[in-house]
């Protein structure tokens, strides 16, 4: 279990690499920057929302979000950012 912790950032390394490259062929493909990063975004989304389906991890309750200070959320942000910004 101890080898995975020093291979997932490893692992991360090579899928930002080819993360890139892919949203690159993406882009010149559509011809669309922001559509090839909105594209980008989705396809992740449903990734993770198909691995949250089969998580065994309790999920916290609807009224537990409401106490989450509004920035805390807003995390992604600088991701959309980067990927929109090597794509144009």
């Amino acid at each position: 279990m101890k080898l995975l912790f020093y291979l997932l950032p490893v692992f991360a390394g090579v899928a930002i690499t080819i993360q890139s490259g892919i949203n690159s062929q993406l882009r010149t493909a559509i011809q669309h920057p922001l559509l090839a990063a909105f594209i980008s975004f989705v396809v992740g989304t449903i990734a993770l929302g198909i691995l949250l389906i089969f998580s065994k991890e309790i999920l916290p309750s609807l009224g537990e979000y409401s106490k989450i200070d509004w920035y805390k959320y807003t995390g992604g942000l600088p991701g959309a950012f980067v990927v929109t910004v090597t794509l144009i």
